[in-house]
């Protein structure tokens, strides 16, 4: 039989428990990945209340399916007005048709209607483009629209030059070869009909470096040669002091002979004397 436990040490026993409690109170609890609380613990979920929601709005492609939807035959009447020439007529426009159509039909039913391309349209101060439709505009019905009257484009007059452009067509050009003798008749050549005995020839009698004319080859096979300006740099390294200051002096003689040397044998020169350009040179 278990004895009680005396007044002196019952206090004691008491805090030795609290401290206990305390301890096992801050030690974290770990569950495992398949723990499902029990029903009673778990949260209540919040209560849906019926809140009236605002309609969403309309978009662009909503718009376009309203005036799908909208009978095709709803016109307006329009009153077309011109000051100078007086003219006034009167039209029943779809807002659906464009501007253009709507010029075409007036000019069709009405016989002192100017043609569509003389036509300009204007609206409370605007213009209105051939290529919009009418319901892009604010018109009511009754709506008068004022009419400015253009003149016509000119054709284009045909020109020589164009037609001797045109396929298969030969320019009756006719070229006078100029004669030192007293002959009054010079010879007369026809593109028509000498055109294929004409001597044509793609070659150009010009040299392909104008800057070399006046110079023999030889000349300019010594100063394109790699080895002169290698004896060159070393005679210039040997009485120079410093890379740097040596190739100044280098640079400056090689660039008094650049209108004898072509590119092509200026990068071989470098490349030789292992001198990179100074200033793009």
């Amino acid at each position: 039989m278990e004895s009680l436990l005396s007044d002196a040490r019952l206090p004691e026993e008491i805090q030795a428990f609290k401290a206990t409690a305390e301890l096992l109170a801050t030690l974290k609890q770990r569950l495992p990945n398949s723990y499902v609380p029990p029903l009673e613990e778990r949260h209540k979920r919040a209560t849906l209340v019926n809140v009236p929601v605002c309609a969403p709005p309309t978009t662009a492609h909503d718009a376009d399916d309203d005036d799908a939807r909208a009978p095709a035959d709803e016109t307006v009447t329009l009153t077309i007005k011109s000051l100078k020439p007086a003219l006034s007529f009167t039209l029943a426009a779809r807002p659906t048709a464009s501007v253009a159509d709507l010029k075409a039909q007036l000019s069709a039913a009405e016989k002192d209607a100017p043609a569509p391309e003389q036509q300009r349209w204007i609206l409370k101060g605007k213009a209105m483009g051939d290529g919009k439709l009418l319901r892009e505009f604010d018109v009511q019905d009754g709506a008068v629209v004022n009419l400015m009257v253009t003149k016509a484009p000119a054709a284009p007059a045909s020109s020589p030059a164009a037609a001797a452009s045109s396929p298969g067509a030969v320019p009756s050009l006719t070229l006078s070869e100029p004669s030192s003798s007293a002959a009054t008749n010079p010879r007369q050549v026809s593109l028509a009909k000498d055109l294929d005995a004409l001597p044509l020839s793609t070659s150009s009698s010009s040299p392909a470096h104008p800057e070399h004319a006046g110079y023999s080859p030889a000349f300019l096979s010594s100063v394109s040669s790699p080895n002169l300006w290698q004896s060159v740099r070393d005679t210039v390294q040997g009485h120079v002091e410093g890379d740097k200051e040596a190739q100044r002096v280098w640079e400056a003689m090689f660039d008094g002979a650049q209108e004898w040397i072509r590119p092509s044998d200026k990068a071989l020169i470098r490349e030789r004397v292992g001198y990179s350009a100074m200033g793009g040179v």
